[in-house]
């Protein structure tokens, strides 16, 4: 699911904050100082917006393979450029990720205890991934239906929790019926790899393998084998090939993402 795959912030307040202000800033230094505005500008441009951009897709490229460790160094980085739009906690949500991946569950747990709530984003988040690590399925489905629709509408990840939800709880009607509902929000999202990957969890548990493998060859080619075959055997398995699923299923490293 994107949460064990991908790590992205909804809210982008932040940016357009960032951005106004060194709007207002370089125009200040064209009315003081006009030889220097456009380099300090410039500058500041690249330091607050290119460069933590930049290091949000290099945190995603590593979270894709896997790689959570490496990814919470960035993400850290990032955090000081960048404190807004959730960035502040990524880094320990990488951080619990690390743990989790080797086995340190209780460490990873404790870490997402502290920022678990219902009112916000990441906190959501944290509740999400704590069922997770324990692949506490019906555990999760039944706490999102508890969350406002009004809520869960403008939540993406917490949408594509709700849809893996249904498909490992073997709610392939509740699934279809969600995706159904709930398509033409997620395809407001800008993001093709997001959704494509929804789309790919839909067809996966519905025992779609050649459009799977399509995606897979194509949008969501920069994910690690481990999660391929993971999705591929999970496609195995609603298509009744239990011996095929069951191969492919042998040769995840037991040090791979839990949520997966």
């Amino acid at each position: 699911m994107i949460l064990a795959v991908r790590i992205s912030v909804n809210n982008h307040r932040g940016w357009i904050f960032v951005s106004a202000a060194i709007l207002v800033a370089t125009a200040a230094m064209f009315y003081y100082t006009p030889a220097v505005a456009g380099l300090i500008g410039g500058s500041l441009w690249a330091i607050f917006i290119v460069l933590p951009n930049f290091g949000n897709r290099r945190v995603n490229q590593l979270v894709a393979q896997q790689r959570f460790g490496q990814a919470s160094k960035i993400a850290r980085f990032i955090s000081w450029l960048h404190p807004a739009d959730g960035w502040r906690t990524q880094p320990e949500f990488l951080r619990a990720l690390f743990m989790g991946q080797r086995g340190e569950i209780a460490e990873a747990t404790a870490i997402l205890n502290r920022y678990q709530s219902v009112k916000t984003t990441s906190g959501r988040l944290a509740v999400a991934t704590i069922y997770q690590l324990d692949a506490r399925w019906e555990d999760l489905l039944m706490w999102i239906q508890t969350i406002p629709e009004s809520v869960l509408q403008q939540d993406f990840d917490l949408l594509l929790c709700y849809l893996r939800s249904l498909g490992e709880t073997s709610d392939l009607n509740g699934l279809l019926a969600a995706w159904e509902r709930y398509e033409p929000r997620l395809e407001k999202n800008p993001d093709i790899v997001t959704r494509n990957l929804v789309r790919m969890y839909v067809l996966a548990f519905c025992g779609q393998k050649e459009q799977v493998v399509t995606l897979f060859n194509t949008s969501l080619s920069a994910y690690s084998p481990v999660i391929k075959n993971f999705w591929l055997a999970t496609t195995d398995q609603a298509q009744g090939y239990q011996i095929a699923a069951q191969e492919l299923l042998l040769t995840i490293p037991e040090n791979s993402d839990l949520r997966l």
